[in-house]
């Protein structure tokens, strides 16, 4: 199983990016995780064939952060999964976010910082896909697919 991963697209409507994005590198996959600062509900729409699981960001306009969770987990194939934007300066986030989320999660699904990560500390995945529009903390845009195997996860980052 796979799993596509955004965060930090800051569109107000889609100029095309998102939509390559899709078509290019989301065409096989099972399920899709947004990780906040979409900006615009409308965002959604562009997955309208996807099985979608979003957060709401700090970014966020009035009606996404009515519409979406700030925080949320979610069991896939026996891996549980932790679903949040972030908040405050990237140094220190996963600290942070980890202390919102049970000690048995497997994977904390985050974004804000638009720094890609993909590392292990202690039993949890924590993985931010990074941002497909917007690289000030990165030197590249980027977004992530997860792959579920045997009730293990795996993350990959890929430069756009």
């Amino acid at each position: 199983m796979k799993i596509g991963v955004l965060s930090d697209i800051h569109l107000s409507c889609d100029d095309g990016r998102v939509e390559n994005i899709i078509d290019q590198h989301f065409n096989g996959i099972d399920d899709l995780f947004l990780c906040g600062d979409l900006t615009s509900i409308s965002i959604l729409d562009l997955f309208a064939d996807k099985t979608i699981t979003a957060v709401a960001g700090n970014m966020d306009d009035a009606l996404v952060k009515q519409t979406l969770p700030y925080q949320l987990t979610k069991n896939i194939g026996g891996v549980k999964f932790g679903l949040v934007h972030g908040w405050g300066a990237p140094t220190g986030i996963e600290a942070r976010i980890a202390q919102t989320f049970p000690d048995d999660i497997d994977c904390i699904v985050y974004g804000h910082s638009h720094a890609p990560q993909n590392k292990v500390i202690g039993n949890t995945l924590f993985f931010n896909p990074g941002s497909p529009t917007d690289k000030r903390c990165a030197d590249h845009h980027t977004i992530g697919i997860l792959t579920l195997t045997g009730g293990r996860v795996s993350g990959e980052i890929i430069r756009i």
